[in-house]
């Protein structure tokens, strides 16, 4: 009897400007990905350098015009079965990371839906519990199929289009950590929230979950663990307006400007 081949993954991302951040997105996708395809705005830390030297990565360039653009040209440039797209300030949990081998596995779906969790504090790893922010259902992880593609006016928050994406799971439980709060102040998350509305007007309360400190919100325990080693010292998200910072060790004292 034939053994059926293992599924491959392509873990896709677009970047811009985060090199300091970079080594702990790769190490922690390096070990499920098959590849890691990049596509890059052009950016001048180091960023290009420190993405070619990785034997995982497949490096791109092109100028960026909008998030859905750039998204889907990344995609076209996956080889795999199944992709998987992340943001350059996201990391997997551990136990989304164990899942995925049995995940790539279900011959019947063509996607999952994954929650994120949008951090505010850790190791320990703390987050934002809100309506606009928990579980944040994304869809993720989908098979390299032209249908799983973005329309031409998903400028900003995009969402692939509804008919036809055949069955899907929700990954319960496995989430992905997005460190946005963490490494942005108050003032630089205003500053995206201003773009995003020159970009896209529609959608301005999805917009304005970037200003979560004006919204109802709760600091809970993440209870999926998310083990990386270079990331040790306490961070915290940090206001600003008033030259208060909160947030003194790790990360914080050294924000970037992110596109």
């Amino acid at each position: 009897m034939a053994v059926r081949p293992r599924p491959t993954l392509s873990v896709c991302m677009i970047t811009y400007e985060l090199a300091w951040f970079l080594p702990h997105v790769l190490e922690n996708i390096a070990g499920i990905a098959d590849e890691i395809v990049v596509l890059d705005s052009f950016s001048k830390d180091g960023s290009a350098e420190l993405l070619r030297a990785h034997p995982k990565v497949r490096f791109h360039q092109q100028p960026f015009a909008n998030f859905g653009a750039q998204k889907n040209a990344v995609f076209e440039k996956a080889r795999c079965d199944w992709i998987l797209s992340i943001d350059q300030d996201e990391l997997l949990g551990d136990r989304l990371r164990a899942a995925l081998p049995e995940m790539l596995d279900q011959r019947r779906l063509t996607h999952w839906k994954l929650p994120r969790y949008w951090l505010i504090a850790g190791p320990p790893w703390r987050h934002i519990e809100s309506e606009a922010h928990y579980p944040d259902w994304g869809l993720r992880l989908f098979r390299n199929d032209p249908r799983f593609r973005y329309g031409p006016d998903q400028l900003v928050h995009h969402h692939f289009p509804r008919l036809e994406r055949g069955p899907m799971k929700r990954a319960t439980g496995r989430h992905l950590f997005h460190f946005d709060f963490m490494l942005r102040d108050r003032e630089a998350r205003a500053a995206k929230f201003d773009d995003y509305m020159q970009r896209d007007p529609s959608r301005e309360s999805t917009h304005k979950s970037y200003l979560f400190e004006q919204m109802d919100f709760r600091g809970r325990a993440c209870k999926e663990p998310l083990t990386v080693p270079g990331l040790t010292e306490p961070m915290w998200w940090r206001t600003a307006g008033n030259g208060t910072k909160v947030g003194l060790g790790g990360a914080s004292a050294r924000a970037t400007k992110l596109r």
